[in-house]
């Protein structure tokens, strides 16, 4: 049967093999990922996270919920009538209770580092703060309650997956931008039927979302 022979050809080629680290085959796989990152870590995903749920908390134990959220929250007559325009922002980090924060804290976390990774922290960060204002302006606009919540940034972070997606196909995000439409559109339709949600936030974040990766996509990009 040969065995004797088959087995020491076997160790003397297993002897020519080049011997690899575990770092090598980690440094090879990124090289041939198709995931294109643009940094090393997602330290601003994380950030956006951990201020949202130490606001939360603060609100909670201190007993401020109510009293934070009217004088922070978005609304028509205090942004445009009062003046007070800080509002577009301070909103966007504050959330009604302990599940509202998980559920956008899933869709940040998902959505915020892939943004990050791919279009690297300042670019992310010029896209979250141009979605939150533009969900929290329209949601103003078109809304005479107090908003509040991260949902407008966050669709506007899932506006720039897509338009990478789009521009770069499924290899480069990990995701078709196909899937990430009919998220974006059972998102919204949804939002119609619950009560509580801020419908028009959501249209305005993705919105901005979306024109404000088509801008940033047009800049050079920086080392990370």
């Amino acid at each position: 049967m040969n065995l004797k022979k088959i087995a020491l050809s076997a160790v003397m080629q297993e002897q020519k093999q080049e011997t690899v680290s575990l770092r090598e085959i980690a440094y090879r796989a990124e090289k041939e990922s198709a995931f294109q990152i643009k940094s090393d870590n997602t330290a601003l995903t994380w950030f956006l996270l951990v201020i949202n749920a130490v606001i939360l908390l603060l609100m909670l134990f201190l007993e401020k919920k109510e009293e934070w959220i009217f004088l922070f929250g978005t609304q028509k007559y205090a942004v445009f009538e009062l003046g007070q325009y800080y509002r577009l922002i301070t909103c966007c980090f504050l959330h009604t209770d302990i599940m509202h924060f998980v559920q956008n804290g899933i869709y940040l976390y998902f959505f915020g580092t892939r943004t990050e990774l791919l279009y690297g922290k300042i670019k992310m960060g010029i896209i979250y703060i141009i979605s939150a204002l533009g969900g929290s302006i329209f949601s103003a606009v078109c809304n005479d309650v107090i908003s509040v919540g991260a949902s407008g940034a966050i669709f506007g972070l899932i506006g720039a997956v897509l338009v990478y997606s789009r521009q770069n196909g499924k290899r480069n995000v990990g995701i078709h931008y196909t899937t990430i439409v009919l998220l974006v559109a059972i998102g919204l339709f949804a939002g119609l039927f619950q009560e509580n949600v801020d419908y028009f936030g959501h249209i305005g974040g993705f919105v901005a979302g979306l024109i404000s990766s088509f801008a940033v996509l047009k800049i050079k990009s920086d080392p990370q």
